[in-house]
């Protein structure tokens, strides 16, 4: 699905890092949510009473659960890197809702970032650099071309509808994972208008950041990386530092070992 494209394909790994990540350095975590590891009571232990009573609300199980793994790994990875138990962590949210470590302890440094889609959660760290990542399941051109010709900005529309060679499911699909990828580095979620900003498709190379609201610098000062993350799935990778580097983690299998300890 996504030949053509400049996707990177990364080792995920089945261990955890030796070190945490430098500062041009993002760690991803690949979690699916209907692994049967996840059936072990124990993971969830660490759930604060507020994810718990969001959890419950979601009114088919799949949901839930979806839900539960997601947070409970965000807990559990976060922990690694700041010396803290899962259950210890605070968190609070950004003026447009974006979570963030809080209270005695963590580094203020550490960023993280969380997407989820079709039971797959894409969960990425970083230190010292604002960061936003995304994942989907492959769209079809049917859906995915309404959607751009609303929300895409009349760069894009120029410059992706000269792009030859490659599926227009796949190429918009990139293009929606980067789009939100992005509003989610600088915080702003869907209150940032999509079409105020543009994604820059360099199919023979790495995908760029284009024209960005004055406020947040400019697209130079970001880098934009399409990840494949699972079969079926697309991810994308933004974050505003010089270069960037990604380390890829299935954390199932980094938590099986952790539990059989």
């Amino acid at each position: 699905m996504d030949e053509g494209l400049s996707v990177e394909t990364l080792a995920w790994r089945d261990v955890a890092p030796e070190s945490a990540p430098d500062d041009r350095v993002v760690d991803l975590w690949c979690v699916r949510s209907g692994d049967s590891r996840f059936d072990d009571e124990r993971f969830f232990d660490c759930l604060s009473e507020g994810e718990r009573d969001r959890a419950s609300r979601f009114r088919f199980e799949r949901d839930r659960r979806s839900y539960r793994v997601s947070h409970a790994c965000k807990r559990h990875v976060l922990s690694r890197y700041v010396g803290l138990s899962p259950a210890e962590l605070g968190f609070s949210a950004g003026e447009w809702g974006k979570p963030r470590l809080c209270g005695p302890g963590p580094d203020s440094e550490w960023e993280f970032n969380l997407s989820h889609s079709k039971g797959v959660t894409l969960l990425g760290v970083s230190r010292g650099f604002e960061l936003g990542v995304d994942v989907e399941g492959w769209q079809t051109t049917e859906r995915m071309e309404p959607i751009f010709k609303r929300f895409g900005s009349e760069a894009e529309k120029e410059s992706f509808d000269a792009v030859s060679g490659v599926e227009r499911a796949s190429l918009l699909t990139g293009w929606w994972v980067s789009k939100e990828a992005f509003i989610k580095a600088i915080g702003r979620g869907l209150s940032q208008a999509l079409s105020e900003f543009s994604i820059q498709p360099l199919v023979a190379g790495r995908w760029t950041l284009g024209e960005v609201p004055s406020e947040y610098g400019a697209g130079c000062d970001y880098q934009l990386q399409l990840i494949s993350i699972a079969p079926g799935h697309l991810g994308a990778v933004v974050g505003r530092v010089p270069s960037m580097t990604l380390r890829g983690f299935h954390f199932e299998s980094v938590w099986a070992d952790t539990a059989t300890d």
